[in-house]
Protein backbone atom coordinates (compact mmCIF):
# COMPACT_ATOMS: atom_id res chain seq x y z
CA UNK A 1 0.00 0.00 0.00
CA UNK A 2 3.12 2.23 0.66
CA UNK A 3 4.22 1.45 -2.74
CA UNK A 4 0.82 2.92 -3.87
CA UNK A 5 0.89 6.03 -1.96
CA UNK A 6 4.63 7.00 -3.41
CA UNK A 7 3.69 6.64 -6.72
CA UNK A 8 0.48 8.94 -6.39
CA UNK A 9 2.90 11.29 -4.95
CA UNK A 10 4.83 11.33 -7.90
CA UNK A 11 2.03 11.97 -10.00
CA UNK A 12 0.52 14.83 -8.07
CA UNK A 13 3.97 16.25 -7.66
CA UNK A 14 4.21 15.99 -11.81
CA UNK A 15 1.04 17.21 -12.13
CA UNK A 16 1.11 20.18 -9.66
CA UNK A 17 4.59 21.26 -10.68
CA UNK A 18 3.28 20.90 -14.59
CA UNK A 19 0.72 23.68 -13.80
CA UNK A 20 2.92 25.52 -12.14
CA UNK A 21 5.16 25.89 -14.82
CA UNK A 22 2.67 26.92 -17.56
CA UNK A 23 1.24 29.68 -14.96
CA UNK A 24 4.48 31.38 -14.12
CA UNK A 25 5.65 31.20 -17.70
CA UNK A 26 2.70 33.57 -18.55
CA UNK A 27 3.37 35.76 -16.12
CA UNK A 28 3.69 39.40 -17.86
CA UNK A 29 6.83 41.55 -16.55
CA UNK A 30 4.90 44.27 -15.00
CA UNK A 31 7.31 45.84 -13.00
CA UNK A 32 10.00 45.75 -10.65
CA UNK A 33 8.58 44.40 -7.65
CA UNK A 34 10.35 41.17 -5.84
CA UNK A 35 7.13 38.93 -6.41
CA UNK A 36 7.29 40.52 -10.50
CA UNK A 37 11.23 39.23 -10.55
CA UNK A 38 10.40 36.23 -8.30
CA UNK A 39 7.73 35.17 -10.54
CA UNK A 40 9.45 35.53 -13.73
CA UNK A 41 12.71 34.25 -12.12
CA UNK A 42 10.87 31.04 -11.56
CA UNK A 43 9.35 30.86 -14.87
CA UNK A 44 12.64 31.12 -16.71
CA UNK A 45 14.02 28.39 -13.98
CA UNK A 46 10.96 26.08 -15.22
CA UNK A 47 11.24 26.52 -18.66
CA UNK A 48 15.06 25.02 -18.42
CA UNK A 49 15.92 21.31 -18.52
CA UNK A 50 17.91 21.42 -15.21
CA UNK A 51 15.39 21.70 -12.57
CA UNK A 52 13.55 18.90 -14.19
CA UNK A 53 16.73 16.79 -14.15
CA UNK A 54 17.54 17.47 -10.23
CA UNK A 55 14.01 16.93 -9.46
CA UNK A 56 13.47 13.37 -11.21
CA UNK A 57 17.20 12.16 -9.72
CA UNK A 58 15.87 13.28 -5.86
CA UNK A 59 12.38 11.37 -6.45
CA UNK A 60 14.67 8.22 -8.40
CA UNK A 61 17.41 8.39 -5.41
CA UNK A 62 14.69 8.23 -2.73
CA UNK A 63 12.45 5.61 -4.20
CA UNK A 64 12.59 2.36 -2.25
CA UNK A 65 13.50 0.20 -5.09
CA UNK A 66 14.78 0.19 -8.64
CA UNK A 67 10.90 -0.64 -9.93
CA UNK A 68 9.62 1.77 -7.96
CA UNK A 69 12.35 4.70 -8.94
CA UNK A 70 11.73 3.50 -12.67
CA UNK A 71 7.44 3.92 -12.13
CA UNK A 72 7.86 7.14 -9.81
CA UNK A 73 10.47 8.61 -12.71
CA UNK A 74 7.49 7.94 -15.29
CA UNK A 75 4.18 8.95 -13.43
CA UNK A 76 6.38 12.56 -12.36
CA UNK A 77 6.91 13.17 -16.20
CA UNK A 78 3.52 12.15 -17.10
CA UNK A 79 1.66 14.19 -14.92
CA UNK A 80 3.92 16.91 -15.13
CA UNK A 81 3.47 16.83 -19.53
CA UNK A 82 -0.23 16.18 -19.50
CA UNK A 83 -1.05 19.49 -17.22
CA UNK A 84 1.49 21.46 -18.74
CA UNK A 85 -0.37 20.67 -22.00
CA UNK A 86 -3.74 20.62 -20.84
CA UNK A 87 -3.31 24.25 -19.12
CA UNK A 88 -1.77 25.56 -22.01
CA UNK A 89 -4.78 24.70 -24.14
CA UNK A 90 -6.86 26.14 -21.76
CA UNK A 91 -5.18 28.91 -21.49
CA UNK A 92 -4.74 29.37 -26.01
CA UNK A 93 -7.60 27.31 -27.07
CA UNK A 94 -5.04 24.99 -28.96
CA UNK A 95 -3.28 21.82 -28.28
CA UNK A 96 0.41 21.61 -28.93
CA UNK A 97 0.37 18.32 -30.11
CA UNK A 98 3.96 18.09 -31.67
CA UNK A 99 5.28 19.64 -28.44
CA UNK A 100 3.84 16.92 -26.45
CA UNK A 101 4.86 14.46 -28.75
CA UNK A 102 8.47 15.43 -28.41
CA UNK A 103 8.62 15.95 -24.81
CA UNK A 104 6.05 13.12 -24.36
CA UNK A 105 9.36 10.50 -25.70
CA UNK A 106 11.59 11.64 -23.43
CA UNK A 107 8.97 10.65 -20.40
CA UNK A 108 8.85 7.70 -22.24
CA UNK A 109 12.56 7.04 -21.50
CA UNK A 110 12.47 8.09 -18.06
CA UNK A 111 12.18 5.03 -16.68
CA UNK A 112 15.66 4.35 -17.42
CA UNK A 113 17.07 7.51 -16.74
CA UNK A 114 15.03 6.41 -12.93
CA UNK A 115 16.79 3.42 -12.48
CA UNK A 116 20.10 4.87 -14.03
CA UNK A 117 20.17 7.28 -11.11
CA UNK A 118 19.00 4.97 -8.37
CA UNK A 119 21.62 2.91 -9.46
CA UNK A 120 24.18 5.04 -9.25
CA UNK A 121 23.24 5.94 -5.78
CA UNK A 122 22.18 2.60 -4.12
CA UNK A 123 25.13 0.39 -6.25
CA UNK A 124 28.38 -0.08 -4.63
CA UNK A 125 30.02 -1.25 -7.82
CA UNK A 126 28.90 1.30 -10.24
CA UNK A 127 28.96 4.63 -7.86
CA UNK A 128 32.01 5.92 -9.83
CA UNK A 129 30.58 5.07 -12.85
CA UNK A 130 26.82 6.00 -13.49
CA UNK A 131 26.65 9.41 -11.46
CA UNK A 132 28.56 10.66 -14.61
CA UNK A 133 25.77 10.64 -16.30
CA UNK A 134 23.20 13.30 -14.57
CA UNK A 135 26.04 14.89 -13.35
CA UNK A 136 27.51 15.47 -16.82
CA UNK A 137 24.15 16.84 -18.43
CA UNK A 138 24.36 19.07 -15.64
CA UNK A 139 27.74 20.39 -16.62
CA UNK A 140 26.52 20.64 -20.32
CA UNK A 141 23.24 22.62 -19.41
CA UNK A 142 25.30 24.57 -16.87
CA UNK A 143 28.49 25.44 -18.38
CA UNK A 144 29.74 26.97 -21.72
CA UNK A 145 33.42 25.74 -22.75
CA UNK A 146 35.96 24.92 -24.75
CA UNK A 147 39.48 24.89 -25.51
CA UNK A 148 40.89 27.74 -23.30
CA UNK A 149 38.12 28.83 -21.61
CA UNK A 150 35.05 27.70 -19.05
CA UNK A 151 32.10 29.88 -17.97
CA UNK A 152 28.93 29.39 -16.19
CA UNK A 153 26.21 30.35 -18.33
CA UNK A 154 22.72 29.25 -15.91
CA UNK A 155 23.98 30.06 -12.62
CA UNK A 156 21.08 28.54 -10.84
CA UNK A 157 22.21 25.58 -13.33
CA UNK A 158 25.39 25.47 -11.73
CA UNK A 159 24.06 25.49 -8.35
CA UNK A 160 21.78 22.82 -8.83
CA UNK A 161 25.01 21.12 -10.44
CA UNK A 162 27.10 21.19 -6.95
CA UNK A 163 23.86 20.28 -5.16
CA UNK A 164 23.92 17.04 -7.77
CA UNK A 165 27.89 16.51 -6.82
CA UNK A 166 26.70 16.42 -3.06
CA UNK A 167 23.98 13.56 -3.78
CA UNK A 168 26.27 11.35 -5.22
CA UNK A 169 29.58 12.16 -2.93
CA UNK A 170 31.00 9.08 -1.39
CA UNK A 171 34.90 9.12 -1.32
CA UNK A 172 37.39 12.03 -2.60
CA UNK A 173 38.42 9.52 -5.22
CA UNK A 174 35.00 7.95 -6.20
CA UNK A 175 34.40 12.11 -6.99
CA UNK A 176 37.67 12.26 -8.77
CA UNK A 177 36.34 9.49 -11.21
CA UNK A 178 33.04 10.45 -11.52
CA UNK A 179 33.79 14.29 -12.03
CA UNK A 180 36.40 13.12 -14.58
CA UNK A 181 33.73 10.74 -16.33
CA UNK A 182 31.08 13.84 -16.01
CA UNK A 183 33.31 15.92 -18.17
CA UNK A 184 33.67 13.50 -20.92
CA UNK A 185 30.07 12.81 -20.87
CA UNK A 186 29.02 16.57 -21.09
CA UNK A 187 31.55 17.04 -24.21
CA UNK A 188 30.23 14.03 -25.86
CA UNK A 189 27.00 16.12 -25.21
CA UNK A 190 28.31 19.19 -26.57
CA UNK A 191 29.52 17.88 -29.74
CA UNK A 192 26.68 15.34 -30.94
CA UNK A 193 23.44 16.40 -28.84
CA UNK A 194 20.67 17.50 -31.92
CA UNK A 195 19.26 19.46 -29.24
CA UNK A 196 20.16 22.69 -27.90
CA UNK A 197 19.01 23.48 -24.16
Amino acid sequence: MRNYKELLLSLILGAGLGVLAKYLDTLPMMDHSFWHLLGNYLGDLFTRLGIWVLIATIIAIKSKNLLQAALNTLLFFAGMLTTYYIYSAYLFGFFPSSDLIFWGRFAMISPLFGMLVYLAKHERKLRSILPALPIGLMIYLSLSFGYLYLLVTYISEFIMLLFMVKIFYHKPKQLGIVLSLAIIVALLLKQYSPFAF
